[in-house]
């Protein structure tokens, strides 16, 4: 009968997530140390030191505690990725301050590490890209460094461990949300509180025509205001212009034969003393 996994955590690398299912049940205090690294973002920035064909490893951090070694004889390294957990230098103890992801099914790691849990789902074509990451030569370390970003425990099964964080989107950038601008209009005075003021939207080529309106009626009041003081003086010189009345006394010529302002035809030339023949 197959131990089925009571504990997730998701590991975001810089090939892609990697879902993780523990063991905790069975191997309480290594996976209790595992997932209190996850949740307090130990693992963030560590890097994968060694990738063969294999199996890919992690650097170790300084942070995590031994343990004694813990065994359960149901679970061994049987599957493609599985996880297992890093011996402290010159020991037999093993740790949560770094783990390995085998891709082979590797029986002989048994006897000599501790396995926590497996890769699940789709996640483990992303443990092959780290694999086939090009390495720096005549090593094992990627040329390129491959690191965790992020790590999340989704089910981190003890109840005093949780996330500090809230839920994190893991696979797609959240979108930016666009910002609501609303506009409130606040009475200058008391006293116009039943009054309504119309706010009307127009279009900036309307402002422009209102504006080449208005600056043409200014010069057409303008110009008119200065052609006012022209035509009073027109009228003036033309008043001034107009032919006074004759005096009888003064010339012999009867007034009501004066030359009028119509076209002068001849009969007004006859009834003078001029004489005009035909």
């Amino acid at each position: 009968m197959d131990i089925k996994p009571t504990a997730q955590v998701t590991l975001v690398t810089t090939k892609g997530n990697i879902d993780i299912q523990l063991f905790p049940k069975e191997l309480p205090e290594l996976c209790r140390e595992f997932i209190r690294n996850c949740v307090n973002k130990k693992y963030v920035g560590l890097e994968f030191s060694k990738v063969t064909s294999s199996l890919i490893q992690t650097l170790q951090i300084d942070s995590s505690p031994e343990i004694k070694r813990e065994k359960n004889s149901r679970i061994k390294f049987n599957t493609r990725g599985s996880v297992g957990l890093l011996r402290i230098e010159n020991t037999r103890m093993s740790s949560a301050n770094g783990f390995f992801i085998s891709l082979d099914p590797i029986s002989a790691y048994s006897a000599d590490y501790v396995f926590i849990g497996n890769v699940v789902g789709d996640s483990i074509y992303n443990v092959v890209k780290i694999k086939d990451s090009e390495l720096k030569p005549g090593t094992d370390m990627p040329l390129y460094s491959v690191r965790i970003t992020d790590c999340v425990a989704t089910q981190p099964y003890f109840d005093d461990l949780q996330e500090r964080t809230s839920v994190l989107n893991l696979d797609k950038k959240r979108k930016k949300q666009k910002i609501a601008v609303s506009l409130q209009f606040e009475e200058e005075n008391d006293e116009n509180v039943g009054e309504q003021s119309e706010f009307v939207v127009r279009p900036a080529h309307e402002l422009l025509i209102g504006n080449k309106s208005t600056k043409g009626s200014e010069r057409v009041n303008t110009t008119t205001k200065e052609t006012e003081p022209q035509i009073i003086e027109a009228k003036s010189l033309k008043i001034s212009r107009a032919k006074g009345i004759r005096d009888p006394s003064i010339d012999p010529y009867q007034s009501d034969l004066d030359f009028s302002e119509d076209e002068i035809s001849y009969e007004t030339l006859r009834m003078h003393k001029f004489i005009c023949r035909q």
